[in-house]
């Protein structure tokens, strides 16, 4: 009998939905015969996956009335892998959940250093992430990114000639405003684009852009309620993202970025690759203001050389084997029948 996998994740608008739609993209694998959410936030999950078996945490539950919820599960149906992906880990996290006996494995934004589970993971791009080693325990950079599965079938070859298209992305929430900043930015640009603007299912100033929304002329394509995000990223010639795991995407597919970073973690990553040559960071959301993003949005839509190298370095460092080489270290943890 194949394994259950069981996974802990919160989402919020503040949090956003970026660790909740990497553990899903994680869990979509035969290896697993059945997947439990365990969530403080089990609303939004349920809202996000409607099909999926979510167990509640009350919001202040401790370490050991959480450790207690997944005792009780595992009575009722066998768990044999945890995976974690929580924003900031509690000290002493992981060493409760040794009691329960099953592999851990745990997803980070900010530790470089193992914690105590069985199998560490870090995709970002954090500074000094070339110099780390992977070991059997841990795994570190842009080499693990999860990448979704629909990302995947998307071509990677694009006529970076001329921009026609640009997508607008900040993720599920928005917790910044980044989306109604940009598109007061761009609003009068001459060129004449299609702006592919994302609305994520948890956007929160949606009563803003209701009264915003008619100065905008007919360029600006306001997507809500969007399938599959990848569609709209197949289709860009230039995007402008927030720095979360959607930045890794459009690596993937090699598309010239400008990033503007909802937090400081997110400033990180952007300006790690920046650095490389993979992205074009702007900085903090709360440091960019309306010109800024117009003077650089300008200047790397008439340069196409700069497209070209950004979109070549960015495809060279997010290949899209991230999901199936953690898939592969998370094999060897597995119960053997």
């Amino acid at each position: 009998m194949t394994p259950s996998l069981g996974i802990r994740v919160d989402a919020s608008n503040e949090l956003g939905l970026g660790h909740l739609y990497r553990c899903y993209a994680l869990s979509r694998d035969p290896i697993f015969s059945k997947i439990i959410f365990f969530s403080k936030t089990k609303q939004l999950v349920e809202h996000s996956f409607s099909n999926e078996h979510v167990i509640a945490i009350p919001e202040n539950a401790s370490l050991d009335e959480e450790l207690l919820i997944f005792k009780s599960q595992q009575n009722i149906s066998k768990i044999d892998i945890l995976l974690f992906d929580l924003f900031i880990y509690p000290e002493g996290y992981f060493q409760k959940f040794q009691a329960l006996g099953v592999p851990t494995v745990s997803l980070h934004e900010l530790e470089m250093a193992n914690i105590g589970t069985t199998l560490m993971i870090n995709c970002n791009a954090f500074a000094g992430y070339h110099m780390i080693t992977p070991t059997t325990h841990q795994c570190f950079g842009p080499g693990y990114a999860i990448l979704r599965k629909e990302i995947l079938k998307k071509p990677r070859q694009r006529n970076l000639d001329k921009v026609r298209k640009v997508l607008i992305t900040m993720g599920g929430t928005d917790p910044g405003r980044i989306t109604i900043k940009v598109l007061k930015a761009l609003q009068n640009v001459r060129e004449d684009l299609i702006f592919l603007v994302h609305i994520g299912p948890s956007f929160k100033y949606r009563n803003e852009l209701a009264d915003f929304r008619p100065s905008l002329d007919s360029r600006f394509h306001l997507m809500e309620n969007i399938e599959e995000l990848s569609d709209l990223m197949a289709e860009a010639d230039l995007a402008i993202s927030a720095g979360g795991n959607t930045m890794y995407e459009l690596c993937f597919l090699g598309i010239p970025t400008l990033v503007i970073s909802q937090g400081l973690h997110q400033l990180e990553f952007a300006n790690q690759l920046a650095s490389e040559g993979v992205v074009i960071s702007l900085g903090l959301h709360s440091d960019v203001d309306e010109i800024n993003i117009q003077q650089h949005f300008n200047k790397l839509l008439k340069n196409m050389k700069t497209r070209k190298s950004l979109s070549a370095n960015a495809k060279k460092i997010v290949d899209g084997l991230g999901r199936q080489r953690i898939l592969d270290k998370i094999s060897t943890l597995l119960p053997k029948n």
